[in-house]
């Protein structure tokens, strides 16, 4: 209603409008109610119109990074247009030292873009392109200080830093024989660390690993995947490895159509055939989503590093896609990639179109260092939708682990101190009593 008055008296209009709420739903919780949002782009101030040339665009955790696009971004273009759904919280990754754009599910987000990563601790570092060193043509440095490097790229994938390596000459064994060579140096590096994939049933997806001889002997490598085995195909399970060379490993997710809705859990494991102690190991995370979804789920660490006995805190949405929803069971896991559990917990809600919660979960004390998976799974009739987030548990330190054992040896050194000074005390003044006598 707009009304209006003046000496002839007052007048009113009535204007009527509608407003559609499925017409656009963007999930963006860790960029949105998140604590560590930062200056990140709160997309709920725009209108649809608005949202499909939106210029400035910036997402930010202010713990690891951010983006800031250069350039005008349309929203509503992403991979699957007529669904509604822009889930920028599964296809950006901004964590420690990683800066990530799935541009296969966001190709509207694959654009120039400046880059910050943050709390790096290199003395001269140098950007990263899938873990290789990242053409200029690509990647363009403009500064590093105080931890934070800022450069630019000209669109997506995965960007990351490492410390520039320096020319080190190789030591000549010394010996009688007059002959020299290089010390042999045998070691690879495998990129990424772990790998988290969502699919519905009856979908595949791919993935890649980049394979790095670093050392200069030439390596025979076999590849194998352990305890999910049906769900991931890999492009071949040996090659050579020579000096300086890298492969590129196809990794063929797919997810059977009679699979159940869960959270699959499992390992890529890489290694040298003569020298199997280098072995090293990917960690997957399968999420398989019902083919026809009803609910979506998102979900946002506040810390992915946690120590034993912290409290690792979780912001939850639920959002229906249908009608509404009177119950509804949350069920909350953390497993460890041994698919143990180490913790569970679950309860009923009641919501209709939008559910938001943020949980707080306690690791137990003994829980040992290593990378762990956080997971939440809603069930409601006969449906079952979950989503996950991998975390890491550092090791407490000697004074945390020890605390209560410190502060009492503290307090008996200083009762000991207290009992001795007042000894002196007393013996010294005993000592002038006597001297008086």
């Amino acid at each position: 209603y707009v009304y209006a008055n003046n000496s002839q008296g007052v007048t009113s209009k009535k204007v009527e409008f509608s407003v559609n709420l499925s017409r656009v739903n963007i999930l963006y919780n860790e960029y949105n109610d998140s604590k560590i949002k930062g200056n990140s782009t709160d997309f709920r101030e725009f209108s649809y119109e608005d949202l499909q040339q939106l210029k400035g665009i910036i997402l930010e955790n202010t713990l690891f990074g951010k983006i800031s696009f250069l350039e005008v971004i349309n929203l509503t273009a992403d991979a699957t247009p007529e669904d509604n759904i822009i889930d920028i919280d599964s296809y950006v990754n901004i964590s420690f030292n990683r800066i990530e754009i799935n541009a296969t599910g966001l190709p509207n987000f694959n654009k120039s873009a400046t880059l910050f990563l943050y709390n790096l601790t290199f003395s001269n570092p140098r950007i990263l392109r899938d873990g290789s060193p990242c053409n200029e043509t690509i990647c363009v440095f403009e500064s590093y200080s105080d931890g934070t490097l800022r450069f630019n790229v000209t669109g997506f994938s995965v960007y990351s830093a490492e410390e520039t390596p320096l020319e080190v000459s190789q030591p000549t064994p010394s010996g009688s024989g007059g002959g020299g060579g290089k010390k042999r140096i045998r070691s690879f590096t495998v990129f990424p660390e772990d790998i988290k994939v969502s699919l519905k049933q009856g979908e595949t997806k791919r993935e890649f690993l980049e394979i790095e001889n670093t050392g200069n002997e030439e390596l025979l490598m076999k590849i194998s995947v352990s305890d999910i085995e049906n769900l991931v195909k890999i492009s071949k399970s040996s090659f050579t490895l020579g000096q300086n060379s890298k492969e590129k490993i196809t990794l063929d997710f797919i997810a059977p159509e009679n699979s159940r809705p869960d959270i699959y859990l499992g390992r890529v494991l890489i290694k040298p055939v003569l020298y199997e102690s280098l072995e090293k190991e990917v960690l997957i995370a399968v999420n398989i989503l019902p083919k026809i979804v009803r609910f979506s789920i998102s979900l946002s660490l506040e810390e992915r590093v946690v120590r034993p006995g912290d409290n690792l805190i979780a912001d939850i949405s639920v959002y229906n896609l249908e009608e509404a929803v009177s119950n509804a069971t949350l069920s909350y896991f953390i497993k460890d990639f041994d698919n143990r559990t180490i913790l569970f917990q679950k309860e009923q809600i009641v919501f209709g179109k939008t559910k938001v919660l943020t949980k707080k979960f306690r690791l137990p004390e003994n829980t040992s260092k290593g990378k762990y998976v956080f997971y939440v799974r809603i069930n409601y009739d006969s449906q079952s939708v979950g989503t996950a987030e991998v975390f890491y548990v550092e090791e407490k330190g000697l004074f945390e682990t020890y605390s209560v054992y410190i502060l009492l040896a503290i307090a008996l050194i200083m009762l000991l101190i207290v009992i001795i000074v007042l000894l002196m005390e007393y013996e010294l003044h005993h000592k002038r009593r006597k001297k008086r006598r």
